[in-house]
């Protein structure tokens, strides 16, 4: 398994890198591109692509309950649920920032 920036780079300019395994194999990613998912965020992660579907209504505002149904959907520990609720606003509004500089380009 390759990474996309790695894999477009070996595409790109062949014998210039030797191959990636993939960032889950190597400790830091060569090109400094790609960050590795520390273990304590796999969880987070986890929960977040399932709330992404969810996560916008057709004009772009964040449904703030899609973070909650999946909280509660996969049984996540109610004393929990702040601190993961303020991570995924992190995130999502990250996203909402990208995809605002996009459409202005």
């Amino acid at each position: 398994m390759t990474c996309g920036t790695c894999q477009q780079i070996q595409k790109d300019f062949p014998g210039a890198r030797a191959p990636c395994e993939g960032i889950d194999s190597v400790e830091e990613c060569p090109t400094g591109e790609v960050a590795k998912l520390a273990r304590s965020n796999e969880r987070f992660w986890f929960l977040v692509q399932r709330i992404l579907p969810g996560a916008f209504d057709g004009w772009g505002a964040v449904q703030y309950g899609a973070i909650d149904s999946v909280l509660r959907a996969f049984g996540v520990p109610r004393e929990e649920h702040a601190v993961i609720y303020e991570k995924c606003l992190t995130v999502l509004t990250v996203i909402r920032e990208i995809r605002e500089q996009e459409r202005k380009k």
